[in-house]
């Protein structure tokens, strides 16, 4: 891949985990970072980790098309291409699964898969269009 130095990272679940570390190894490597997570403070933690005045952060809930278009407007808005996007948001449900609720469902489906969707439909085709025409 390219120099990744000054490109812009997108991060979804950016507030914990390995949505942290990939935050932090973006950082590392000299990329812009765009944090996404519906938890501000961890957000928060995750930005003053990465000590790059250029970090941006928004609190997202990737289960919501609306609020994960919102994301890509920021991040195309803030740099003029996206080069890697971590679709990794991702919740999990204690317990057995035949006491799952159906409201637990819709939540780990919505975040889980939809959150996938989302992050796909709103970035891949303007990812797609900066890459330019392709010799095939």
């Amino acid at each position: 891949m390219d120099d990744l130095a000054g490109r812009m990272a997108v991060v979804t679940g950016g507030g914990s985990g390995l949505g942290r570390s990939l935050a932090i190894a973006c950082a590392r490597r000299g990329m812009r970072v765009l944090l996404a997570d519906v938890d501000e403070d961890s957000l928060g933690a995750t930005a003053a980790l990465l000590a790059r005045p250029d970090t941006l952060r928004l609190r997202v809930d990737v289960s919501r098309p609306d609020e994960v278009a919102g994301l890509a407007e920021l991040a195309y808005r803030e740099a003029p291409d996206v080069a890697l996007l971590f679709n990794n948001a991702g919740v999990a449900s204690g317990g057995w699964i035949w006491e799952t609720t159906p409201v637990d469902w819709q939540w780990l489906i919505g975040v889980n898969l939809m959150g996938v969707v989302h992050g796909v439909q709103s970035f891949v085709p303007r990812m797609i269009r900066q890459a330019g025409p392709r010799i095939s």
